[in-house]
């Protein structure tokens, strides 16, 4: 009561301490918690090769490249063809090889070589298109050498298609 008489509530009172345990109290709880609950996840392993392969691609054929520019000696087929033996059966390779006069392309599986004839080269963009499997892909040659490829691979009903 206060000094009219009526009944006040008083929020704050002067001796505070059992608040501040209180508020420790939930702190505490709430760390605890965090500490010992549980994430739960869901992760898919795969053990696909192309992710690998791309990046080992995208070392050797510079190499490759490199060699041919400085010696004149041209490894390219030899070298697409070691590396889709190395691949193995179950990548497709696509290689993509020329200049702006003659381009070729092939496809590599486990060293077996098939030429691809079925190429669209538009001069004035120096833009090659290609299909593979059922997938329109564009290139664009600069001047010189141009190497590129397009790796391949289906696991179960999953596609990845990696290209360089």
């Amino acid at each position: 009561m206060n000094k009219k008489g009526e009944n006040i509530i008083n929020f704050f009172p002067k001796n505070k301490r059992g608040q501040y345990y209180l508020i420790a109290a939930i702190i505490f709880i709430g760390i605890i918690f965090i500490l010992i609950s549980v994430v739960n996840e869901s992760r898919k392993e795969t053990n696909t090769r192309v992710y690998e392969l791309s990046k080992e691609m995208k070392i050797e054929s510079s190499k490759v490249m490199e060699y041919y520019a400085y010696t004149g000696n041209n490894q390219i087929e030899n070298f697409t063809k070691k590396y889709s033996e190395y691949a193995g059966q179950e990548i497709n390779i696509y290689f993509i090889t020329g200049n702006r006069t003659l381009q070729k392309a092939y496809n590599c599986t486990g060293g077996n070589r098939k030429n691809i004839t079925d190429l669209d080269f538009d001069s004035v963009g120096n833009i090659l298109n290609m299909t593979i499997e059922e997938k329109i892909y564009s290139f664009n040659f600069e001047k010189g050498e141009n190497f590129y490829f397009v790796i391949t691979q289906k696991e179960g009903d999953e596609e990845y298609i990696l290209r360089g």
